[in-house]
């Protein structure tokens, strides 16, 4: 603080004011102006300046401290305020982010709860499908028996009148002629050769059926070998696309269980950002 003392005072500021060399004073009773001559103002800039003395201001350097130390302190409140507020503000857009994401979880776990109860819910189709394949399995084995039974409880009669088959008999029938040609034979034995080859011949109609339904026999029995084979693949591969489904359906629930609990961990954990969140905003609005 500085204080001036001055002496001075010009005898023109009291008897009026100048203006562009031109003395005019509100003072007087006429209004008459006074003109004077330009040395007068130089002679005026030339007189002594008015002393100024400085007074030193009484300080106190306690109450200085203080004062400083107090806008210093302000001054870290209100920095404080400001970054609080900033704090607060990002740490609540975080939150709407999390109560979103959160929200977005639990819409797709719903979803993904649904889908699985529907993809892996054994409905009566399925179970029907099962005991048909169970069935046929039964069916078949029995098939096979009786087939094998039928075909074994009707032996070939193969007696001494009647061949076995249409070869066998005229391999007879060609034995009688070469005994009865070059053979030295009497009249009976001849006799005898010659009933027989006849008796023989009656027998061909008999043997050509009994051969006939000898084959038809052994082609039915193929015939059912073979569609007991076609039918015993075709449940083999039925059951092994059965069992490759079980399988794939197995891997799928696998693997929707660790996306399930991948699912619920994240869920867990924007459960638990928000409980901090929240807690850390209580803590902000205590401080405020």
């Amino acid at each position: 603080m500085e204080v001036v003392a001055s002496g001075f005072q010009s005898e023109i500021a009291k008897k009026g004011n100048t203006r562009d060399g031109i003395l005019t004073n509100q003072n007087l009773e006429t209004d008459e102006v006074i003109e004077f001559d330009p040395q007068m103002g130089e002679l005026v800039d030339e007189l002594p300046k008015p002393k100024q003395v400085k007074y030193p201001a009484y300080g106190n350097p306690q109450l200085d401290a203080e004062i400083y130390r107090t806008e210093q302190e302000i001054q870290a409140m209100d920095e404080t305020c400001v970054r609080i507020a900033r704090s607060i503000k990002e740490k609540k857009l975080v939150q709407r982010c999390l109560r979103w994401q959160l929200a977005r979880q639990n819409e797709t776990y719903e979803k993904f709860i649904m889908n699985e109860k529907k993809k892996y819910k054994l409905d009566d189709q399925q179970k029907s499908l099962l005991q048909f394949q169970k069935n046929k399995e039964d069916g078949l084995k029995n098939f096979l028996c009786e087939s094998q039974n039928r075909f074994c409880s009707t032996p070939e009669k193969s007696t001494d009148d009647l061949c076995s088959s249409e070869k066998e008999l005229n391999d007879r029938i060609r034995s009688l002629h070469t005994r009865l040609l070059c053979g030295e034979n009497k009249f009976a034995q001849e006799k005898q050769l010659l009933g027989e080859i006849k008796q023989l011949e009656g027998t061909r109609e008999k043997v050509i059926a009994n051969d006939s339904m000898k084959e038809l026999r052994i082609n039915s029995q193929k015939e059912d070998n073979c569609r007991y084979e076609d039918d015993r693949i075709r449940w083999e591969l039925g059951r092994k696309r059965f069992r490759y489904q079980i399988t794939l359906k197995e891997m799928n629930l696998v693997r929707s269980k660790c996306e399930k609990r991948a699912i619920l961990g994240s869920v867990r954990a924007l459960e638990m950002e928000l409980y901090h969140f929240s807690n850390e905003d209580f803590n902000f609005g205590l401080l405020l």
